[in-house]
């Protein structure tokens, strides 16, 4: 995400959080009545999302709306990440970004606008996503996930004000130059989140591992997990 050939990010096993479904009480109480399910028509590439309003912006009008795009894995955890989305002529919110997790299944997300974070479009900001944890027996290996994700975007956060800094700015589809690392403090801090980045892919294969429910008998019926897509696309693709 922010040099090219980086390690990519394991997908976790999440969907757009249905809008009845804010179980936390700190989070209820943050988004409650705040939730719109929005259209997500996609087709700019996911991590971009600031750059890609605003391309979108320039292009057919309208304006960017910050907020917070909700996610959750059925059963482990709910995310809040800082999120952009298009705000048509008429006044319709669209989220033009590809899912984040490679998949749009779903074809909608799930946002609260929230303006108060200010976005400078020159280095990649690494808002830190807001988690709360479900009950589950896998809490610690959720926790530790969480703390690693965390952890990523801070050292990430690093590296683009110190690139900054040094005169380098991202280019207007929000990537950095191809460049290679031009001095240790650089490359050390790309070498952390490449690291990290890695770790969490273990800890997302470990955590699809032990995350089991029972399959129905018919495996295009809903998964129990509440995912609200038939077993046969989420929890039975691993069993597949």
């Amino acid at each position: 995400m922010l040099a090219n050939g980086q390690v990519q990010l394991v997908s976790p096993r999440v969907y757009p959080l249905p809008i009845n479904q804010l179980e936390d009480g700190m989070f209820e109480s943050r988004f409650s009545g705040k939730l719109q399910k929005i259209a997500r028509p996609g087709g700019y590439s996911s991590g971009s999302c600031y750059w890609n309003v605003e391309k979108h912006v320039n292009q057919h009008g309208g304006s960017k709306v910050n907020g917070w795009l909700l996610n959750w894995w059925p059963r482990l955890y709910t995310e809040a990440m800082h999120h952009a989305v298009w705000k048509s002529p008429s006044g319709e919110l669209i989220d033009v970004t590809n899912d984040p997790y490679g998949s749009n299944e779903h074809g909608h997300s799930t946002f609260s606008e929230d303006e108060s974070i200010p976005i400078n479009l020159e280095f990649w900001p690494c808002i830190p996503s807001d988690w709360c944890y479900l009950q589950h027996d896998l809490r610690n290996l959720t926790y530790a996930f969480i703390h690693s994700c965390h952890a990523r975007s801070v050292i990430a956060r690093l590296y683009s004000q110190f690139v900054l800094q040094n005169g380098l700015k991202l280019d207007e589809n929000g990537r950095y130059p191809g460049k290679p690392a031009r001095n240790l403090t650089e490359k050390r801090l790309l070498e952390a989140i490449e690291a990290i980045t890695l770790s969490i892919g273990g800890q997302i294969n470990e955590l699809k591992r032990l995350d089991v429910v029972r399959a129905p008998d018919d495996v295009t019926e809903q998964c129990p997990c509440g995912s609200g897509l038939a077993y046969k696309k989420c929890h039975g693709v691993a069993s597949s």
